[in-house]
């Protein structure tokens, strides 16, 4: 993957609410470490945009609701918990489209709400690189455009790359040059 991302939200919306690998507590019944993306709160009806150019495949999925995955080139994003999506399966998008509008959908088996209040949550995964605990999931950061970090996006100082993001990033992302928090 040699692609940076663009944000996938206006550029108001730079909250990250949960991070990848955060509370291992609430994913261990999933089989996962901890959380397998980014949760980026904002209002319901927010327009989230295409990170690179692909195609999409949108559907629901059961837990994370409607939801969009955009497949580039030995990869995919996925938007989740919205409201609503445009497109039809195989279109191609470019980066920066709209693709659907944030909400708090998704469903347990049980029946019960799986969405924690309104918000997108955005992941990654990358074809042949393997991240058993978090089954494929990476963690998007090394792989963001670093003008989106000049734009408001940041981290905090409690942010962190782990060895594998940069592992990921030195192998796939050459020339990446990835914002730290100070």
């Amino acid at each position: 993957m040699n692609e940076e991302l663009l944000w996938p939200l206006p550029p108001e919306f730079t909250t990250i609410s949960q991070r990848f690998g955060e509370h291992p507590e609430w994913y261990v019944p999933y089989g996962l470490a901890g959380h397998e993306g980014w949760d980026l709160p904002c209002p319901i009806e927010t327009p989230t945009f295409t990170t690179h150019d692909g195609w999409i495949d949108p559907s629901w999925r059961g837990e994370y609701g409607n939801s969009v995955r955009i497949y580039g080139e030995g990869f995919f994003t996925f938007h989740a918990h919205l409201v609503r999506t445009i497109g039809a399966y195989g279109q191609t998008v470019r980066a920066g489209q709209i693709i659907g509008w944030t909400g708090d959908t998704g469903v347990r088996d049980d029946g019960t709400p799986s969405c924690r209040g309104r918000h997108l949550h955005w992941g990654i995964k990358v074809d042949g690189v393997a991240n058993a605990a978090f089954k494929d999931w990476l963690n998007p950061e090394p792989f963001l455009r670093r003008e989106t970090m000049k734009t408001g996006w940041h981290l905090g100082n409690e942010g962190e790359i782990t060895e594998l993001d940069w592992r990921i990033m030195e192998i796939l992302v050459p020339g990446c040059v990835v914002w730290m928090p100070g």
